[in-house]
């Protein structure tokens, strides 16, 4: 079992409010720290309330981890723990692991680190460099490099090439709204490209990520400002726009690709439309793997009478569609497209009751769709006949995405990024969180797919949307069975 030297003024395990304080805090963070397994699990608890490990352990943490997981953490401590690094190459790496944390801004957020101590260890990472560098420091008398991570030493884990996974992860993924390094350290980037030699981003999967991070510099879609990253975000793009320009991107290459991202207009997406038969491609329609084609769906214990029309009026204002003028405040009867199970969660006299709502249908426009070569359509329907209110929330308002076919959500970025805006621009005005419903297990032909271990925890992480975790979707074909083909037809 190892300790720190400085342990017994960290964890304070005989004190029994310390302890319950602790616990609380391991419990919130655990399903963002934890994983599938519960001997890791077990490790990562056993160090968090107790601050003890086995070095070299199936499941030991790395001393960056064990750093951060600190509970009265200083300025002070990034050097206590190096030197307790039980052999040379580790310090080494130690420094390497904590320059990496910093620019992902990995759990700064949740971890209530400040903006002050945040600002000392950016500081200490890199020897108080504004700028890149090859020369060397000595450290409690090992030699190390002052920059600690070398510009393409490790080739697509260098320091240049990381640099563009991490702010491509981070600027394209909404879920992600940790407190990033990343432009702080954009100017050692800046300044490393002079010393880049390494040509592999140059061809293949290398290039193709560099492309998709300048494209989505140069033709960025901000967040909704209610996202905690949004401002940084944003500052993030304007700051490498800025760079480009007073420093340039020294290589042709890069050059290059950058000239290439200012002319892609991103709508490759729109080729590879399909059509599908749901008894022929089952698959396709499984909302487990359909996640753009789900229904999102608010629930309330109370009536939303005049939402429908209100998120209407949002999207008209962001100027992003316009209403389908005879298809608005009309009634439809709604049975025959709902599962049991859903139609089951309605506080309805009997189970043959009518369904009724009021829709409400848009047609998205070009700087929603990122293309004038194809439209989709939204259905807003306002359930009708429900209490005035329940004692439990209800479904009360379904948004439908009505694509005239099949597409591929990972491609239509900037059509995604919009919708993903728009759900928070809802909620912002109207206090109104919308969900989508896992249904990972469902399939329309009745037959239950048993999802991978950790699939429930991927769609969590992954995905823009919150969810519902019940094994069934609202739609008997999810949101798919409303592919157009009279864009104006009412076809419930």
């Amino acid at each position: 079992m190892a300790k720190f030297s400085f342990h017994k003024e960290q964890f304070k395990t005989n004190d029994p409010v310390w302890k319950a304080e602790r616990e609380a805090l391991f419990e919130k963070l655990l399903p963002i720290i934890g994983s599938s397994k519960t001997k890791k699990n077990a490790t990562l608890k056993r160090y968090f309330l107790k601050g003890e490990w086995t070095l070299h352990s199936e499941y030991d943490l790395d001393f960056v981890t064990k750093l951060s997981f600190l509970p009265e953490l200083k300025k002070e401590h990034y050097f206590s723990v190096m030197k307790e690094v039980p052999w040379e190459d580790g310090k080494r790496e130690f420094r390497h692991v904590f320059l990496y944390w910093l620019i992902t801004g990995w759990m700064l957020n949740e971890l209530s680190i400040s903006d002050t101590l945040i600002d000392d260890f950016y500081t200490l990472s890199v020897d108080g460099l504004t700028h890149y560098s090859e020369e060397s420091i000595e450290i409690e008398g090992i030699i190390h490099a002052r920059f600690p991570w070398h510009v393409d030493q490790r080739q697509h884990n260098g320091f240049f090439m990381s640099y563009v996974t991490i702010a491509n992860e981070w600027i394209t993924k909404k879920q992600n709204q940790d407190k990033s390094g990343l432009t702080h350290f954009m100017p050692h980037w800046f300044s490393a490209l002079s010393y880049l030699k390494w040509k592999g981003f140059t061809k293949g999967g290398m290039r193709k990520r560099i492309l998709e991070l300048f494209t989505v510099i140069q033709h960025y879609i901000p967040e909704h400002k209610n996202n905690p990253a949004a401002a940084q975000k944003q500052l993030f793009v304007d700051e490498f726009k800025r760079c480009v320009l007073e420093h340039g991107l020294v290589k042709p290459e890069l050059i290059e690709i950058w000239q290439e991202a200012s002319e892609n207009t991103e709508e490759t997406w729109v080729d590879e439309l399909y059509e599908c038969d749901p008894e022929k491609d089952p698959e396709v329609w499984q909302s487990w793997n359909s996640g753009p084609f789900e229904p999102l769906v608010h629930h309330s214990q109370i009536s939303c009478q005049g939402t429908a029309e209100t998120i209407r009026d949002l999207y008209v204002a962001n100027n992003l569609g316009h209403p389908i003028d005879k298809v608005q405040d009309i009634t439809v009867a709604i049975n025959d497209i709902l599962t049991p199970e859903f139609i089951a969660e309605l506080p309805l006299g009997s189970a043959d009751s009518p369904i009724l709502a009021s829709l409400y249908r848009i047609e998205l426009n070009e700087k929603h769709m990122g293309t004038d070569k194809t439209r989709f359509y939204l259905d807003l329907l306002e359930l009708q006949g429900l209490p005035e209110s329940t004692e439990v929330a209800t479904p009360r308002i379904l948004i439908l995405e009505r694509a005239t076919s099949h597409y591929q959500a990972d491609l239509a970025r900037r059509y995604c990024a919009y919708r993903s805006y728009m759900i928070d621009e809802i909620k912002y005005h109207t206090n109104k969180q919308f969900v989508r419903y896992l249904g990972f297990t469902y399939n329309p032909s009745g037959v239950t797919i048993p999802p991978d271990d950790g699939a429930k925890e991927w769609f969590e992480r992954e995905n823009a949307f919150k969810f519902k975790n019940v094994d069934y979707s609202p739609l008997k074909l999810s949101g798919a069975a409303f592919i157009l083909n009279d864009p104006e037809a009412i076809d419930y």
